[in-house]
């Protein structure tokens, strides 16, 4: 039986994942969900040690697994922070 590989899930993905949590930690938004970016996907880039592109894949691809709502450049509504955890190698908040 040939079975499809399981593709690893993209380190940008986690490192973005957990730079969300930890930024919503941080700034009280994990209550809410609701967290405004004082920073661009640039400055997120290069803090993560990143390409902008990786970043943009990246919540691109959380917002398409419903995990996270792009409302415009400067903030993101956290809709699943359980799934964020996980994805995140298990970061507890």
């Amino acid at each position: 039986m040939n079975m499809m590989p399981i593709e690893p899930r993209p380190a940008a993905v986690s490192r973005v994942a957990e730079f969300l949590l930890r930024l919503a930690e941080c700034s009280g938004a994990i209550e809410t969900g609701r967290l405004d970016l004082a920073m661009n996907r640039q400055d997120i880039a290069d803090r993560l040690g990143l390409s902008v592109d990786a970043v943009c894949r990246a919540l691109h691809m959380l917002a398409a697994a419903r995990n996270i709502v792009i409302v415009g450049q400067q903030r993101i509504v956290l809709r699943n922070i359980e799934m964020l955890c996980e994805l995140a190698d298990g970061f507890v908040h």
